[in-house]
Formats: structure tokens, sequence, C-alpha cells
């Protein structure tokens, strides 16, 4: 960037053992009067570089070393290995459809213990059984309310492609569970998406929501709270908290509050037990440059703003958490 140092005759090595150190046969290059270096004649693929520390000087990020995406022999110790992928490509093949980006992902579990990873894809929802995790299997992929998915079924084991009209998709599809039912919000339109799981087991999934039939057209989060059973929406076009209860009826959201606050771009939701705030629900809502917005939301017909706070230098408050 502007104003900073050129490093001059520094060591940069491609690391292929991952170990921040350069060994012998480890490719290297000297960087010239303008700190730049290159490295010709490689083959396409992933490469972990690093740079050989000079005295007087402290590396400070990365504080060790890159990691190839593609490496499973855990080099670092962080004890993660890569046991499967589902490309986007047999999501497509299963809708009928072109996402290109993949954007979420929530966990669910059933009643029978089978576990599933629910992704947001950029034009459906892709549900897939990951109980074998070296052999996920794609249960469903279920065309967005912005994609003109309606009440229907598009499971793995259909034959034949389904005519869908192109749309734009959404480049973020936010989702979260409840009971035997999954939430999935758009920035596109179409409202809460509400997903029947009860069957999943069994290879079936299916939407219970038709387009625009619940919350406003586009949100960016939805949160559930399970210990009480309502459903906050965050960056809608509704603007401020919009609250939904699903503890009536989980396949039917029904409006219960709102608070006109400044945007939210994410939010945490906890219900107290003990301490001052026994028996409060209570919103953390993360707002942009408007910092932390505090907001009391027990009663749901009478939500109450307690505070907001900034802090210094703040740019974009994305999201955050509590301590215990």
């Amino acid at each position: 960037d502007t104003g900073e140092a050129l490093l001059e005759n520094w060591t940069v090595f491609l690391d292929d053992n991952q170990n921040g150190q350069l060994d012998g046969g480890e490719l290297s290059q000297l960087t010239t009067a303008d700190g730049v270096y290159t490295f010709s004649g490689l083959s396409a693929g992933n490469y972990t570089l690093a740079i050989v520390t000079q005295e007087g000087f402290t590396q400070i990020n990365p504080i060790e070393a890159l990691v190839d995406p593609a490496a499973t022999d855990d080099p670092l110790g962080f004890n993660v290995d890569k046991l499967s992928q589902v490309n986007l490509a047999a999501f497509n093949a299963v809708a009928a459809t072109s996402s290109s980006k993949v954007n979420d992902i929530v966990a669910y579990v059933s009643p029978n213990g089978e576990e599933y990873a629910i992704i947001g894809l950029e034009k459906a929802v892709g549900f897939v059984r990951v109980s074998d995790p070296s052999n996920p299997l794609i249960v469903a992929v279920l065309l967005g309310p912005d994609e003109g998915g309606a009440p229907s079924l598009v499971a793995a084991n259909l034959a034949g492609d389904e005519e869908h009209p192109a749309k734009e998709g959404s480049t973020w599809r936010d989702l979260a569970v409840y009971d035997e039912y999954a939430y999935v919000v758009n920035e596109t339109s179409g409202g809460i998406q509400v997903f029947d799981l009860s069957l999943i087991d069994s290879g079936t999934v299916s939407i219970l929501s038709t387009a625009d039939q619940f919350g406003p057209a586009k949100s960016h989060n939805v949160t559930i709270n399970p210990n009480s059973g309502y459903l906050y929406l965050s960056g809608s076009s509704a603007d401020g908290l919009q609250v939904y209860d699903l503890n009536g009826d989980p396949a039917n959201p029904s409006f219960a509050g709102s608070l006109p606050v400044s945007y939210i771009h994410d939010l945490i939701v906890h219900s107290y037990t003990s301490g001052p705030y026994a028996g409060k629900e209570i919103v953390f809502a993360f707002s942009a440059s408007s910092g932390v917005q505090i907001i009391d939301v027990t009663d749901k017909g009478n939500i109450v703003l307690l505070s907001t706070t900034n802090y210094p230098n703040t740019t974009y408050t994305h999201h955050g958490a509590l301590s215990e």
C-alpha cells in the first residue's frame, strides 16, 4: 500500500511441506528493489508461499504457515481432514438449474439421528445427508421462491428435468431450522420459504410456502431462538427488526411484532434464565455503521430498544458472539 516500505533481497519460497521453513529442493526467489518476485513455469495448482524472515523483523500475519486447502495430512495439527466434497454441478443436475454460488450452510439432525447439511445456493436450497461424511448424498434440491419454487418436490431419485423460467437468483440465502422445519430467506424476492423435513430420512423434502406468503420480500438473515420459538429477520426490505411466532404452527409463521431501528445486518438472541435479566429475551443486533443495538423482545407487542453502542474506528459491525 501507499507509504509502505519495499523490501529488497528477501527470500520468498514455495513451502511444499508447509513447515514454514526453506528446505532443500523447495523453489525460492529473491525480491527485486521494487519488492517483486516471480515464479515461472509452474504447473496449474495450489501452492503455499512463505518468506524467510530477516533479522530485526517479526512476522505477525500470518503467524503460521499457510496450508494448501487440498492438503489432508493436517500439517499444522488442526485435527481437520477433508473427507468429501459435493460440487455445484451435482446440485444443478438434480434441480435442473444453474447456481454458480454457495452462500450459507446449517446443520439438521433428524429424530432418527441422521445428519444433514442444508445449503443455500444461488438459485435453490440443497439438502445433503452427511451421516457418512465420506459418502454424502444429495436428498433434494429445491428452487427458491425467487426462482419459481412452489409446494413441490425435486428429489435426487426423480428422473428427467423440470423446466423452470430463467431467474436472476440471489447472491445470499440464509437458513435456520426449528423442530422439523427449515426456514430460508434471500435478498431477491419471495419472503420466508418454509420446508417440511419430517420425511427427509426417506428422501422427501417439501416446500410448504408460496412466494411472498410469509414475511417481507427480502431479508439478509434469519435467526431462530429455539428456547422461545420465535423467528427473527434482519436486513429485510421491511427495515428494522421483524419477529414471527413459530409456536402455534411452525409451518405457518405468524407475524408477532417489529421495531423500526437502524439497519440490522445480523443478530443473536438469548433467553436469560438467571441474573438481572432472568425471564427476558434479548436481541443483540449488529448494525453496520450504527454499531451494536441491544433490544428487549420479551413482549413482542412492545419491543424496546435498550441501547445503541458504537466503538472507535467502526467500519461495519457485521456479527458478534456472547461470552458465557
